[in-house]
């Protein structure tokens, strides 16, 4: 399955790469992703994380199967969603903010 990822980025990497937001553009990757998926009959499910005003944080795609996350960062796929390279992404660009899934302590 990770195959499929990989040739998505490999072969179609700059058209996933927003340059006005400087990221992958994550919900673009998981649909594509889904559709190479629904092709060869593989369950999956799009799954996502909703941030202010109705927009998504970030989106992704688990494979029941394999007990697999992977998101356009993480062509390999994780065993956690928490664990998808987006986040480190969203680190190194605000490091002073805590991860959007993670509670702010005080």
């Amino acid at each position: 399955m990770s195959n499929y990822a990989s040739l998505i980025i490999d072969a179609e990497g700059d058209l996933y790469f927003d340059e006005d937001m400087d990221e992958y553009n994550c919900v673009h990757f998981a649909k594509e992703l889904s559709l190479l998926l629904d092709d060869d009959g593989i369950e999956h499910e799009i799954q996502k994380l909703d941030g202010k005003y109705g927009m998504v944080t970030h989106a992704w795609v688990y494979v029941p199967s394999e007990k697999l996350y992977y998101d356009a960062w993480t062509t390999w796929g994780v065993s956690d969603w928490k664990m998808l390279g987006y986040w480190d992404y969203e680190n190194e660009q605000n490091p002073n903010i805590p991860h959007r899934f993670e509670e702010v302590k005080a």
